[in-house]
């Protein structure tokens, strides 16, 4: 293996072993995929030209996957068992149908997919990370790896026969790079959180590397700067490259062709880059990369849970430490074996029966845990919801009446088995409008007899409310409207992000034509409008972040309709996104607080909107919070189904303060 490879793939792990410990000191550290994209696809096709005249087309393509999947699967493997291990051991069932999950896509070189179709739903940013998400990029090689070698094989015969082999397959490999990153830019414009991921924005910086293969440069000169400019853009862009820049698109050449610049270099010559590539410790350090990337994630992920800590300076060092020879020891007696083995070298049948018994076996595992850890929380699920339906035991929300003992007791084991999938009916009805194109759907809830009609109308935040209002209406006896939308707050001013979000030209679009079409269609329909939102969560263009609501209580005046603004639920973190999940937090601790002046610091929009408008505030702090605290268990019951959106469960039991408060507001 050249040593200027191995030091590229030094660079490109470091990057992004530091950016997930920390990410603060290397933001754009993440740029480390894509210089591996760029170096595989350089390897795989540099073997394709020397290997594929060699052998027959059938003999070439059998020996090549079986070398891949001795290569990948092993080390690869065997960090999805300790994965299932480490969760079945150690993590609450309520987390092993998420794994399981990712798990089996991951196994079936699918984990990209998964990420991205989890990047267009709205309330997968509220779940934890998967130990097993960084397996994306492996996806997408893995995915490359199928098609590359055919694509090549047709290319080169096709070039055979015109007596231009190389310059035809150069010209299909440059035409995949062209067409893939038009794409990438496409996509990334259009569909950012998805286009991340999916492997058609992402086979251009495959490609881009595969280009190397072709490219012989003379000039000696060339040979030694380039390599020293591509070094430069890569480190460069580990520091200005970050999380705010639209990605893969344009941004995503810095590390591509960086790396594909440090791929053209001069080998053995003093002061190259491959010079520097030539100490031992960077030479381990590409050695072990691959070791290295899968389990320094894993590992990140499940440690806090294991050991119970919170992974802050010294034990992220000792963390790292141990992940370093955790790798040394994988890539010795796992890697090297099976890639230096002879007996499946010779066989490469028998290399693909075990790769798939391996994988059967991994897919079993994490589907049997999918599968029992689900069943217990059906069960669990069918006890909330009897219980749910005779909210008057002290339970949930009804537990802070005067009377019941105990509200903030640790969360009954089967109530909290349900927490995670127990969501109001936006999510289980499929009434919520959400990041598309979607704008009138809503929920219909309450009793569809009362005379009167509520109108609700807000964000995911307001949809989280819909047990309270559907069981507050069935008491009062009037409709509610559910009129909700994801990352949509009911403001005439369409935000520009949310925390840690930027927010698209399109999705701003479709937020104020959805706010425009409640305010026209639903509003004049409405006896009362009740306003309410996550407003902490949401950044606008300049300084007043208030004005847009401002506007839409205004327009439910001109329509001569009454209006309210109900406060959003008690954070579980603060206003900067820093929040915990809720039932997770809760499996762990059995009760969870936070500090009453940490959970409510977003009041002050509320407070300045009420002041500005003059509009009634339903004040909710007392269903959530004592004095002092703020609670993510009440009366044995999950307050929240992931960091921020209530249970129905308890949306449900606080149905009578609701039902109550409204009457005496004199909403209905």
């Amino acid at each position: 293996m050249r040593a200027d490879i191995q030091g590229i793939r030094a660079l490109a792990v470091g990057a992004v072993v530091i950016y997930h410990f920390w990410p603060d000191a290397l933001p754009g550290g993440f740029i480390g995929v894509d210089v591996f994209f760029a170096v595989s696809g350089f390897l795989i096709t540099s073997h394709i030209l020397s290997d594929v005249q060699r052998r027959s087309t059938g003999s070439f393509l059998l020996n090549f996957w079986a070398r891949r999947i001795r290569r990948l699967m092993p080390a690869g493997l065997t960090v999805l068992a300790f994965v299932l291990v480490a969760t079945a051991l150690f993590l609450p069932k309520t987390e092993w149908p998420l794994i399981g999950k990712h798990v089996v896509f991951t196994s079936a070189f699918g984990e990209n997919w998964l990420l991205a179709h989890e990047a267009v739903d709205y309330l997968a940013s509220e779940n934890a990370p998967s130990p097993v998400q960084h397996y994306w990029s492996l996806s997408v090689e893995e995915q490359f790896y199928v098609f590359w070698p055919l694509l090549m094989v047709a290319a080169l015969w096709l070039g055979r026969r015109a007596g231009r082999a190389r310059t035809v397959a150069a010209a299909a490999v440059a035409l995949v790079t062209v067409v893939s990153f038009a794409y990438s830019l496409w996509a990334t414009k259009h569909d950012p959180d998805a286009a991340y991921f999916i492997t058609p924005t992402r086979v251009w910086q495959l490609s881009a590397g595969s280009l190397m293969a072709f490219v012989v440069l003379r000039s000696t000169a060339a040979r030694f700067a380039l390599p020293w400019i591509g070094f430069a853009t890569v480190v460069v862009g580990c520091f200005l490259v970050d999380g705010s820049l639209p990605y893969p698109g344009y941004a995503a050449l810095v590390p591509t062709v960086g790396t594909c610049l440090m791929l053209v270099g001069l080998q053995d010559r003093r002061f190259s880059f491959d010079w520097l590539s030539s100490p031992r410790p960077v030479q381990w350090l590409g050695d072990v990369s691959y070791s290295l990337y899968l389990w320094h994630w894993p590992l990140i992920v499940l440690a806090p849970e294991v050991l119970d800590i919170d992974l802050r300076g010294v034990e992220k060092v000792l963390l790292l430490a141990a992940t370093l020879l955790i790798s040394h020891l994988s890539f010795r007696y796992i890697e090297t074996p099976a890639r230096r083995s002879q007996t499946f070298a010779r066989r490469p049948g028998l290399t693909y029966a075990t790769g798939l018994v391996a994988v059967l076996a991994i897919v079993a595992s994490a589907t049997y845990m999918h599968g029992n850890a689900s069943a217990t929380i059906r069960e669990a699920q069918s006890s909330l919801d009897a219980r749910s339906a005779d909210a008057a035991d002290c339970f949930g929300a009804t537990a802070l009446r005067p009377g019941c003992k105990d509200p903030f007791r640790d969360v009954d084991p089967v109530n909290l088995a349900a927490a995670e999938d127990d969501k109001p009916a936006p999510w289980s009805k499929k009434c919520a409008n959400g990041l598309g194109k979607a704008n009138t759907k809503t929920c219909e809830l309450g009793d569809p007899r009362g005379s009167e009609t509520v109108l609700v109308w807000g964000d995911s935040h307001a949809g989280a409310w819909s047990s309270a209002f559907d069981n507050a209406g069935k008491r009062g006896k009037f409709r509610v409207v559910m009129a909700m939308r994801h990352g949509c707050p009911s403001s005439m001013d369409s935000p520009a992000a949310t925390v840690g979000r930027t927010i698209t030209g399109d999705e701003r679009e479709q937020c104020r034509l959805r706010n425009l079409w409640v305010a026209k269609r639903l509003v004049p329909r409405a006896d009362a409008v009740i306003i309410t939102n996550m407003m902490s969560n949401y950044r606008y263009d300049g300084d007043d972040q208030v004005a847009g609501y401002a506007k839409s209580v205004e327009a439910v005046r001109d329509a001569d309709k009454p209006v309210f603004f109900l406060q959003d639920a008690a954070l579980t973190g603060d206003d900067q996104g820093n929040r915990h999940n809720g039932p997770k937090c809760l499996a762990r601790e059995g009760q969870c607080t936070n500090p009453v002046a940490r959970a409510l610091e977003d009041r002050g929009a509320t407070e300045q909107l009420a002041a500005e408008t003059k509009i009634k505030v339903i004040p909710t702090r007392d269903q959530f919070c004592d004095a002092k605290q703020c609670y993510a268990a009440i009366g044995g019951v999950s307050v929240y189904f992931d960091s921020s959106h209530l249970t129905a469960a308890y949306g449900a039991s606080m149905g009578p303060w609701l039902a109550k408060t409204l009457a005496d507001e004199g909403v209905v």
